[in-house]
């Protein structure tokens, strides 16, 4: 038994799929099937059952892959180990999150930590959307996600941070107060990309009205929507995050509105965290216990 089986046979239950696993690790099809059927032969039982395109685990793969999960996170352990002894003690931290968190939050965790850290820690970061975050931590490229919540995945562990309330922003000379939602139908609207897990919010909220918005620019941040709300081009339903309060902007909250989007942290449930990651996710987790607190008083 080699860890590359073991790679290939959680890939495949992860995935469901034999098609699916060997276009992500870069196999083909056939030759998965017999490196998961020797795997099998060897350990003497069945792990996988085949029902067309898809597949199921037995009850003993459902066992094989907690135990072979277990093995590859050990085998990460160990190579983060000797990386970090091979560099001595400088470590290396891969940080990516959305452009929610670029003006403030991100600057501000970034400089704590290297100051705490300083001269033994180089910092990676990566202003990407939710989706990219975690296909990243799927494939080791980063340590840290930071972004809104996205769907149960059994590679990711996902640690809920705080809820921002949905609020709408209009241009500071707009004395409207949109409690009706006719007037709020009737205005010009910015919205957020729809690959980006604040649109899917939205879009469920709008359906729940039975309101199709015809949004005239999408943005992939609230600080990018609310430089056109600034400059009169629209009014925009947005997460109220830190920043907002920089824009010259009216944060309202009519009574129609309701929602929030969930800020989560990311990391590997397969992937061991080095030190300096460990390190940076217990800054992260106090950061936001204090943010709590502070929202509470």
């Amino acid at each position: 038994m080699t860890l590359t089986q073991l790679e290939y046979f959680v890939e495949v239950a992860t995935c469901g799929s034999f098609s699916k696993a060997a276009k992500w690790i870069h196999i083909s099809q056939p030759s998965l099937s017999i490196a998961i059927h020797k795997l099998e032969e060897e350990l003497g039982v069945s792990l996988i059952e085949a029902h067309r395109k898809q597949v199921t685990l037995t009850e003993a793969g459902r066992i094989f892959l907690e135990d072979a999960t277990a093995l590859l996170r050990q085998k990460d352990q160990t190579l983060n180990h000797m990386d970090q002894f091979a560099r001595k003690d400088t470590a290396e931290l891969r940080v990516a999150y959305t452009a929610a968190f670029a003006d403030q939050t991100i600057p501000d965790l970034f400089a704590a930590f290297l100051k705490k850290n300083e001269g033994h820690v180089r910092i990676y970061g990566n202003e990407i959307p939710s989706d990219q975050i975690a296909q990243a931590l799927r494939e080791n490229k980063i340590d840290v996600g930071l972004c809104s919540m996205i769907p149960s995945d059994l590679l990711i562990h996902r640690q809920p941070l705080m809820q921002q309330p949905f609020c709408l922003i209009t241009p500071l000379d707009d004395l409207n107060d949109y409690d009706d939602l006719n007037q709020f139908q009737q205005a010009v609207l910015l919205g957020y990309h729809q690959d980006y897990p604040m649109a899917r919010n939205l879009a469920a909220l709008f359906e729940h009205l039975n309101f199709k918005p015809d949004f005239r620019y999408f943005g992939y941040s609230e600080g990018s929507i609310a430089r056109l709300v600034e400059r009169n081009v629209g009014i925009a339903v947005v997460a109220q995050n830190d920043g907002l309060e920089q824009y010259k902007v009216r944060i309202l909250h009519p009574k129609w509105l309701e929602g929030n989007r969930t800020i989560v942290l990311l990391t590997s449930a397969i992937h061991p965290l080095s030190q300096a990651a460990a390190a940076f996710v217990e800054m992260v987790m106090d950061f936001y216990a204090r943010k709590s607190k502070e929202q509470k008083k």
